[in-house]
């Protein structure tokens, strides 16, 4: 739909049409896991928002340009896309993009290992979130807070933050940050202590990923398994952790191999899909091409009838009617003509047009 819609629109050209499409393709795409796709779409996108000179647009085109690159593991780039945001939506005031731009600027930065510059957008997300009111936002930004003093060796405020988010993030039922925040429970109590503690959270942490199919959770937290149960030497466990961990990279891999040639089959339906249109285009061409013709054709002829017919004996007034009757078809195909280029060089204009 999103490809019919960005062809239609590139056929009228109208570009907010084009940007709306690029936008779903880019979404889609990055959905799928193709993040090279992902990116080509959202950078075409941006090149038409420029254009268009809409700096809101803009903003969330780098948000989401940010996130392709973090999750491609280019924390560098990523970074500096998402403070491209961060100045817009600051300049312009933005308060509706301000939340979800700090929580991805916080998120990106402590990806990147930038503690205190994730750590100041990150509060920042969870105070608009608590005056908002909103579940999710809280749940996540805290548990942001919890990876970010983990990484910053505060083990305790760490914690504190991880298990304040818990309450929140299982009311919106989000297992993906759910496991996530009890893996860095986990490698918090590796650090401080006690180690049973650990090893329960690293537990708790693979059963939900395990079970809600979080293949990448599941291996981090089998990582952590094998690595505690080798701490207690009971290496029967760290082996079968070890062996469930190089299972699940196998899984991992046999899915982006899956997800890749699901990207290739829907560019090659994409590019059938344009082919197809691109081919009906041209029939409907010819065929008003074969009309025009035919008229052209025809309004000579009826104006060479109305001279045979005025060389006849018979009514003056039927003479004049013929003659009259050429002019005005000989004007309107005169007007059939140009009217697509009258109507591309004025931008459909009525009153230039007229």
């Amino acid at each position: 739909m999103a490809q019919q819609l960005y062809d239609f629109s590139k056929d009228i050209k109208y570009l907010p049409g084009e940007s709306l499409a690029l936008d779903g393709l880019g979404g889609a795409f990055f959905r799928i896991g193709d993040n090279a796709q992902a990116l080509e779409y959202y950078l075409k996108r941006l090149n038409i928002e420029e254009k268009r000179d809409r700096p809101d647009n803009i903003a969330i085109i780098y948000m989401n340009v940010a996130n392709v690159y973090n999750r491609n593991n280019e924390q560098e780039k990523a970074s500096l896309y998402i403070l491209k945001a961060d100045s817009i939506i600051n300049e312009h005031r933005y308060h509706d993009l301000k939340l979800y731009a700090y929580l991805n600027t916080g998120n990106i930065l402590e990806k990147a290992n930038k503690l205190s510059e994730a750590l100041y957008y990150t509060i920042n997300c969870y105070q608009l979130a608590l005056a908002a009111n909103d579940s999710l936002m809280i749940g996540s930004a805290l548990n942001n807070l919890g990876n970010i003093y983990r990484k910053k060796l505060e083990y305790h405020t760490a914690i504190d933050y991880y298990f304040k988010s818990q309450p929140y993030i299982n009311a919106a039922n989000d297992n993906q940050t759910l496991s996530e925040g009890i893996i860095g429970l986990s490698k918090a109590y590796h650090e401080i202590g006690p180690a049973d503690s650990a090893l329960f959270f690293a537990r708790l942490a693979y059963e939900i990923s395990n079970k809600n199919s979080l293949l990448t959770n599941a291996l981090n937290s089998s990582n952590l398994l094998s690595e505690l149960f080798s701490d207690f030497k009971k290496y029967d466990s760290a082996f079968l952790y070890q062996a469930t961990s190089t299972r699940l990279k196998d899984s991992i891999q046999g899915n982006e191999k899956i997800k890749l040639l699901e990207s290739l089959s829907i560019q090659e339906q994409l590019r059938e899909q344009r082919m197809a249109a691109l081919k009906e285009k041209e029939k409907e061409e010819n065929r008003q091409r074969l009309q025009l013709l035919s008229i052209g054709i025809f309004i000579p002829v009826f104006f060479l009838f109305s001279i045979f017919m005025s060389r006849r004996k018979i009514h003056k007034k039927v003479i004049e009617f013929l003659g009259i009757l050429s002019l005005l078809l000989f004007f309107e195909y005169l007007t059939l003509v140009i009217h697509p280029f009258v109507a591309e060089l004025t931008h459909h204009t009525p009153f230039w047009k007229y």
